[in-house]
């Protein structure tokens, strides 16, 4: 396989992947949420189970690793700035001098 044609197909699968990672996202956070209708006596009991077990069977023969962090967060320290870039420069003290 050429180089470009194996790239070209590791940005698909790459992309693949984060769609069904961005698709387990949104169906764990509306798992098992009821929705009520207008008239406030239907509701329906929204259940995704089924599916998020198939796309981590998935992950699973692919081979992909969920348990880890995508992009884990990279301990950066704080950036403080001077005094004076927040509130201008330091206001000097009145000598009494006229």
């Amino acid at each position: 396989m050429k180089t470009h044609a194996f790239l070209k197909q590791v940005a698909r699968e790459a992309r693949f992947v984060d769609a069904l990672l961005l698709a387990r996202y949104a169906l764990t956070i509306h798992d098992n949420i009821t929705v009520f209708g207008d008239d406030d006596k239907s509701h329906w009991p929204m259940n995704f189970s089924i599916k998020l077990r198939r796309i981590a069977e998935v992950f699973q023969m692919a081979g992909i690793d969920t348990t880890q962090l995508l992009h884990p967060r990279q301990s950066r320290p704080r950036q403080s700035f001077p005094r004076s870039d927040v509130y201008g420069p330091p206001a000097q003290p009145d000598r009494g001098e006229s």
